[in-house]
């Protein structure tokens, strides 16, 4: 389809990465977030 062939790579595994972060933390207890503080997740 063209329409996924216009979508960049990088923001559909941006996308992935950002939704499973959210869903690790949402089943994760906040100390163990910790860990995840100094990790990119595509902020820039």
């Amino acid at each position: 389809d063209s329409i996924t062939v216009r979508v960049p790579v990088g923001t559909v595994v941006c996308s992935s990465v950002i939704w499973n972060y959210i869903a690790y933390c949402q089943n994760t207890p906040a100390p163990s977030r910790n860990i995840f503080n100094h990790v990119p997740l595509c902020s820039k």
